[in-house]
């Protein structure tokens, strides 16, 4: 009786929603995968509040598998991001953004986007924000996950306002954004860029 239902869900677990050139994997201090998820998150955020967020963050532990080459399908989202947690923006000052970076630093790294860091071991940093310094009284929308924002994976979370739920799963807002890319047929580029990179040291 069950089979008439599995059929279509295995077709749409099979579904190809974009091509890759290249594969998308896990590294410190940055990784292309990560890099890809959080300009995923950033864009499917402001798509959906109407307002674009500065910042996305993530813990690298969330990314369960990487990517390959080639056609990326359904299945290999959900896998990439099994999880039932939803996206949330919250709203930080930027004189408590520093409690965050600190602790991206320390951990050596991690998936993050609209953010510049230079990092050390010791938890020194060297932040921009869309190219700019961060400014103190100024309030930036960080999107992030539930888990994450109630202080999941040992992050304390700077003081924040506005919390707001997108009431989207992380994989569901990922397969949107890569179906987008299908309408256009535009070609999945995984890269690393930069944007958190080694500060010399003594």
């Amino acid at each position: 009786m069950i089979v008439p239902y599995r059929i279509p869900l295995q077709q749409t677990m099979a579904e190809v929603l974009v091509t890759s050139d290249a594969p998308a994997v896990k590294a410190l201090p940055e990784s292309s995968l990560g890099n890809l998820v959080c300009d995923l998150m950033l864009s499917q955020a402001g798509k959906i509040t109407g307002k674009q967020p500065d910042i996305a963050f993530y813990n690298t532990g969330g990314l369960r598998i990487e990517l390959p080459a080639g056609d990326i399908t359904v299945s290999m989202i959900y896998e990439l991001a099994p999880f039932e947690n939803e996206l949330e923006t919250i709203e930080i000052l930027g004189k408590d953004l520093p409690i965050l970076f600190e602790q991206i630093s320390k951990r050596k790294g991690g998936p993050v986007a609209g953010v510049t860091l230079g990092i050390d071991s010791q938890g020194r940093f060297k932040a921009l924000i869309a190219g700019q310094e961060v400014i103190p009284q100024k309030s930036y929308i960080l999107v992030s996950n539930d888990y994450l924002i109630n202080g999941g994976d040992n992050y304390v979370i700077p003081p924040f306002s506005n919390r707001t739920s997108l009431k989207v799963k992380l994989r569901d807002a990922l397969i949107a954004e890569l179906r987008e890319m299908k309408k256009t047929s535009a070609t999945l580029h995984p890269k690393t860029d930069g944007r958190i990179y080694l500060l010399d040291t003594p």
